[in-house]
């Protein structure tokens, strides 16, 4: 409602154009259901570590390589007053679990839930948000063996029998492939990413090659390109149907039925389903002979992505998906009007050699790239703090070979595969991911490939947004201009400071960033997690950089942890988690950072910084962020506090 006012001032003043309304509007109502979404998702339903007993039915099954498997269960009964009946939870099994167990399978185990992990750095990605936007209200692990207790009903649903599908997809392609090789063709053809190691995945990552697993408009475009190619050709070579019908738009129709079971067996996802709608609109445009991509079905594939689930919106394959296609979409439409005013003044056909076509698709792949990169940037550096400087060479050399090698061999894989016929196009695909491979391996090595930068504002995203609003209106080139100016000024001036200190599991886990190494210092927990790469990430180190270890001195009463001041001189910042009354009392009056039981807080009335155990525990990670070096600062003067700031992960409830 309230968008209509500017809208019509924007029209009375002729400014912008009927589909650029419908593309505020839209901004606009996604805007609102993503908000109504976020102010209604329940909370999680586990506040504290809780055991029990349940039965449940397999929604999905996940065996990770080097990791445990993921079972995601719809709960049918419980021993205990938990309240997650009726409701999906997910569960980490490291225990026994039984030989072809399927979705659709009843099974019953004992297991430990613990409340769902918020954001790991102050400000970050809330994980249990995003599980509970996807209806995951619980998690925890197995402490027995999982036994099945009855098998999948004849009756069941199409959800359930599609998963099965995929997933006997996924393994007949392992039966042809190595592992690593075999967890790349599955993330292409089913969208199912837990076959893939950890490792590759990185290494795709850093090399600027993680868009190739993720399934969205470069696969559904030549997936469907191949099918389209070769349905036509089928077509053409038939005399009878060529000549009373266009095999054009014959091979149009069966190309769009084949990505619709591609969009189906994928899984899809927000990037997916967004591919398959500008698809959609592409072949209906070559049925109608319409022009092919446009806004509008950018405009129209975000309607109806949102439309679905408004809390897409939050999403990083949202982000990202959208960001690349609009910035794509604009840049296609100016070359397309260069071309077309060239087309008017030019009286001769422009014929291209072999070298000039392959020199003219070699720079349109760098160009494609660098557009798709550059409008992406905001996000990759907000959500994961680093950007790959060597994604434009792999993907010129990359993007080719999936082009030409791998999915049209996914193509055929899959068709055979839903005809019953062995799928030996799999060992062409082998042939081409075996080669993206050693591409990845060889880069992987070049230093400085990977550019590591230090947390942004949460503003960054709205403003990411707004920039594609407006460079969607302005259109063609002013829009491109005003994209490239508008990201890197984004990017420099919502840079944020990170926290000299992180603080995290009740108070027994303690980081610092050390700035003259370039590295950090841990006590507590468990090294090589996730954790530690999340830190390393948000302080902008190396992933490959060592954690050091902070030392500490505990008895029955406290312990002591020294954290050094990198900006001033002096004694150390004193980090105690004290266990009695008394030294509670006495670290708050040294002016120390008091880690205790919220019952000692009120005795806590002196120069130091209390902080409770249980807020730490269950609202995530809190960050210090310490005064800088002054001239007029002493570390020694208790009257000037060095810690400026202190933020939570998740706002703490007011007492």
């Amino acid at each position: 409602m309230f968008s209509v006012i500017p809208l019509y001032l924007l029209w009375y003043f002729k400014k912008i154009t009927l589909q650029h309304n419908l593309l505020f509007a839209v901004a606009f109502l996604a805007l609102t259901t993503a908000s109504y979404r976020m102010e209604t998702v329940p909370k999680s339903a586990i506040e504290r570590e809780t055991f029990a007993s349940i039965i449940g039915i397999v929604k999905r099954l996940e065996l990770r390589p080097n990791k445990p498997t993921r079972l995601t269960l719809h709960v049918t009964n419980i021993d205990n007053k938990t309240p997650i009946l009726n409701a999906d939870i997910q569960l980490y099994v490291r225990t026994q679990i039984p030989e072809k167990l399927k979705a659709g399978d009843t099974v019953s185990t004992l297991a430990v839930f613990n409340p769902m992990n918020g954001p790991i750095v102050p400000g970050g990605f809330n994980f249990a948000q995003y599980s509970l936007l996807n209806n995951i209200v619980a998690q925890g692990f197995t402490v027995s063996k999982v036994q099945k207790i009855a098998t999948m009903p004849r009756e069941y649903n199409f959800q359930v029998w599609l998963e099965n599908f995929r997933t006997n997809i996924a393994q007949q392609i392992s039966k042809h492939m190595e592992p690593i090789n075999a967890g790349i063709a599955v993330s292409l053809i089913t969208g199912q990413r837990h076959y893939l190691d950890s490792e590759t995945n990185a290494d795709l990552r850093d090399t600027g090659l993680s868009h190739l697993l993720a399934i969205s408009g470069l696969h559904m475009g030549l997936l469907t390109a191949a099918a389209f190619a070769l349905f036509e050709l089928a077509f053409a070579s038939i005399s009878v149907v060529a000549l009373r019908y266009s095999p054009k738009k014959l091979a149009a129709i069966l190309s769009w039925m084949f990505a619709c079971i591609y969009l189906m067996v994928s899984g899809g996802s927000t990037a997916t389903i967004r591919a398959f709608i500008m698809v959609s609109v592409a072949i209906l445009a070559v049925l109608t002979d319409r022009r092919v991509v446009s806004l509008r079905s950018v405009a129209l594939a975000a309607f109806i992505v949102l439309l679905i689930d408004p809390a897409a919106l939050l999403s990083v394959s949202f982000h990202m998906s959208f960001a690349a296609t609009t910035a794509l979409v604009l840049a296609f439409e100016h070359i397309d009007a260069i071309r077309r005013d060239k087309r008017r003044t030019q009286k001769t056909a422009n014929t291209r050699s072999l070298f000039r076509t392959t020199i003219f698709y070699i720079l349109a792949t760098a160009g494609t790239t660098l557009i798709a990169q550059i409008a992406v940037a905001p996000f990759a550096l907000y959500h994961f703090q680093a950007l790959s400087l060597v994604g434009l060479l792999t993907n010129i050399i990359a993007i080719p070979i999936m082009a030409f090698i791998v999915m049209p061999a996914a193509f055929l894989s899959l068709l055979f595969i839903l005809i019953g016929i062995e799928p030996f196009p799999l060992i062409i695909m082998e042939y081409g991911l075996e080669v993206i491979l050693y591409l990845v391996q060889y880069v992987r090595g070049i230093s400085e490939g990977v550019f590591y930068s230090l947390p942004y504002h949460s503003i960054l995203l709205p403003a990411s947004g707004v920039c594609i609003v407006i460079s969607c209106v302005m259109s063609g080139r002013n829009g491109l201009l005003f994209w490239s100016i508008s990201v890197p000024l984004a990017l420099v001036l919502l840079a944020a400071e990170p926290a000299d200190i992180l603080i995290d599991n009740g108070g027994t886990v303690i980081a610092y960033h050390i700035d003259d190494e370039q590295s950090i210092a841990i006590v507590g927990g468990r090294r090589g997690g996730f954790r530690d790469e999340a830190w390393k990430n948000y302080w902008g180190v190396d992933p490959e950089i060592a954690v050091r270890k902070i030392d500490q001195k505990c008895d029955t009463r406290a312990c002591l942890i020294n954290i050094p001041h990198n900006n001033l001189s002096g004694s150390p910042l004193k980090i105690i988690r004290s266990n009695t009354l008394e030294t509670t009392r006495v670290a708050c009056s040294a002016g120390a950072v008091v880690i205790a039981s919220y019952r000692h807080k009120n005795y806590c009335r002196e120069a130091g910084l209390f902080l409770a155990a249980e807020d730490i525990k269950r609202y995530g990670p809190v960050g210090l962020w310490l005064q800088k070096a002054n001239n007029n600062i002493s570390p020694d003067n208790q009257d000037v506090w060095p810690i400026l700031k202190v933020r939570w992960s998740t706002p703490l409830p007011v007492r």
